[in-house]
């Protein structure tokens, strides 16, 4: 290269000037490379061809294989072993020839006599390999061959086998929701799937113990304490809760008042007389009363028969009579 004055001698790549400065020893890169090539059987050879100058080649007798995708290769031992079709002769991690199917086939079940690998070409999954063409919420199932797309509940197969329509629950149970004002709403929430739901300004009022409940117009009514609003024919009114009754008030009060209800026990059937004891209320509480003939026993529950001819035996005095009890006589013996 001339510099001007004078020139400067210049090495092409793979080699460097040498001490005399006129001519070019040759790059050594096995020596300045030979930690790459460190695996068993295998030695740095300097290549023009390769991009680094050197390529890692296996010793004689050796040979590369390949230990899967994305997998860094090895020098083993030469196979030499002849392999049944669709397999490959491959060396394991204890040095061993073994046969092996290639890629696209699997050992198929054979004997346990038959000790020869047989291959055959392997079934495609498509659920497992994701290559199918379910589309979400749809599941893929395996059919051996093939697969099919399923849906889950509320929902069914369209028509191209591969997506899912949601099921219209209120299509197929509209008739469910046919009260006054009120319609069917979808709901994954509802056992059935659905829900019916009431109009715009319309609310569910309960009709009692066993009744169906019904839409009525929202009650927006102030009503004064232990009571609700109700609509009644479309007129708003206000009614006592449960265990309050509406008390007694004069005419010239129009606005309700509800007072607690009292417990009557007689009418409730909760009271204790005994037969033939009968219950009176008394406003709070109750009383057993007995029949003509009987007294209330000590316990005040039950009754106790009188003894009218030990009470009234005097009258029956003449010779040769005695008192007898008679419920048709006025005095009772």
């Amino acid at each position: 290269e001339f510099t001007d004055p004078g020139y400067v001698c210049e090495c092409p790549s793979g080699f460097t000037l040498a001490e005399d400065e006129h001519s070019c020893d040759e790059v050594d890169v096995c020596a300045e490379n030979g930690d790459a090539c460190n695996g068993d059987h295998e030695h740095c050879e300097q290549s023009d061809e390769a991009t680094a100058g050197f390529v890692c080649t296996c010793d004689t007798g050796f040979e590369r294989q390949d230990e899967g995708e994305g997998e860094v290769t090895r020098c083993v031992r030469r196979c030499d072993l002849e392999c049944p079709a669709h397999s490959v002769c491959r060396v394991d991690d204890g040095g061993e020839l073994t046969c092996e199917c290639v890629s696209g086939y699997v050992p198929a079940e054979v004997e346990e006599s038959e000790s020869e690998l047989v291959c055959v070409e392997a079934v495609l999954n498509e659920c497992d390999e994701g290559t199918h063409l379910c589309e979400d919420p749809a599941s893929c199932e395996f059919t051996d061959p093939g697969y099919v797309c399923e849906c889950p509940s509320g929902f069914t197969l369209a028509e191209d086998e591969h997506s899912c329509d949601e099921v219209d629950v209120c299509a197929e149970n509209g008739d469910a929701c046919n009260g006054d004002h009120e319609h069917c709403e979808q709901s994954d929430e509802a056992t059935a799937g659905f829900v019916c739901t009431c109009d715009t300004g319309f609310e569910r009022q309960a009709e009692g113990d066993g009744e169906v409940n019904r839409c009525v117009r929202r009650c927006d009514l102030e009503c004064p304490a232990h009571s609700v609003c109700r609509v009644d024919d479309g007129e708003l009114t206000c009614e006592c809760v449960s265990g309050y009754v509406p008390a007694e008030v004069e005419e010239s009060e129009s606005e309700l008042v509800c007072v607690e209800a009292v417990l009557n026990e007689c009418d409730e059937g909760t009271h204790l007389c005994a037969d033939p004891a009968s219950c009176e209320f008394t406003d709070p509480g109750y009383v057993c009363e007995c029949p003509s003939g009987f007294t209330l026993a000590e316990d005040e529950h039950s009754c106790d028969e009188v003894d009218v001819c030990a009470e009234n035996g005097d009258a029956c005095n003449g010779d040769h009579e005695h008192c007898e009890q008679s419920d048709e006589a006025t005095a009772g013996f």
